[in-house]
């Protein structure tokens, strides 16, 4: 799970790197051989990051992905192999795929395309949760995200639950339970979750429990709108 070394960086301190840069770049989509272009994200410095690990500053958040503008295809591996391409082409060309609205996301479709793969919910999760702030501007599509998002991390919940070698996993998939609930005005659901996390013996960053209590601080101001983890600073412990 290669996104949670990032989890634990936004926790433990700001990730700077240089400013926004990106680039125009050449792929050729493996499925359909359709050759585009597409604006690509190099760097990037994060000031700050969100109570839902979404990283602030001059930073493209999620990074793109390249989209074939013709079947679809998201690019998320340039060295997929033969067997894998062929695989991948029944999906993509399936109803299922070639139905789905073009409203939604490019992070949309890669969470999709790795259902298909049956990846591990968690990391599934993290990618329709990047499509939700693909999303952020478009109120009934963000929704739509973050309900997939919340289904999506509960059901990681149950699968982390049975592992005990996964235990800051576990508790960082019901933490965004809450902060989604949160977000969607679920005030009761998230201080429900919120409580029973700080309830559980788990050897998760210290920060983050504080980040638990800020949501339920927040939760009983029935305040719904984005936070950012820096708002833990300016608590006591």
């Amino acid at each position: 799970m290669k996104i949670f070394s990032t989890i634990l960086l936004a926790l433990i301190q700001p990730i700077t790197s240089l400013a926004h840069t990106g680039e125009i770049q050449n792929f050729t989509c493996p499925i359909c051989d359709e050759e585009f272009k597409a604006e690509q994200d190099l760097s990037g410095t994060a000031l700050d990051t969100r109570l839902d690990f979404k990283q602030i500053g001059p930073i493209a958040q999620p990074w793109k992905l390249p989209q074939c503008p013709k079947c679809k295809f998201v690019i998320y591996d340039e060295n997929l192999s033969p067997e894998k391409i062929k695989e991948l082409k029944t999906f993509v060309y399936s109803d299922k795929y070639t139905q789905i609205d073009h409203k939604n996301t490019p992070y949309f479709y890669f969470s999709q395309i790795q259902l298909f793969n049956k990846e591990e919910p968690f990391d599934v999760a993290f990618i329709l949760l990047s499509a939700s702030w693909e999303a952020e501007e478009d109120p009934e599509l963000y929704e739509k995200y973050v309900k997939m998002t919340i289904a999506s991390f509960k059901s990681a919940q149950e699968s982390l639950r049975k592992d005990n070698s996964m235990e800051e996993e576990y508790f960082v998939a019901i933490y965004l339970q809450i902060e989604l609930n949160r977000r969607l005005s679920d005030f009761d659901k998230s201080i429900e979750l919120a409580r029973k996390l700080l309830k559980s013996d788990t050897g998760v960053v210290p920060r983050l429990y504080k980040a638990v209590d800020l949501q339920i601080k927040l939760c009983e101001a029935k305040d719904s709108g984005p936070h950012n983890l820096s708002e833990l600073d300016e608590t006591n412990d």
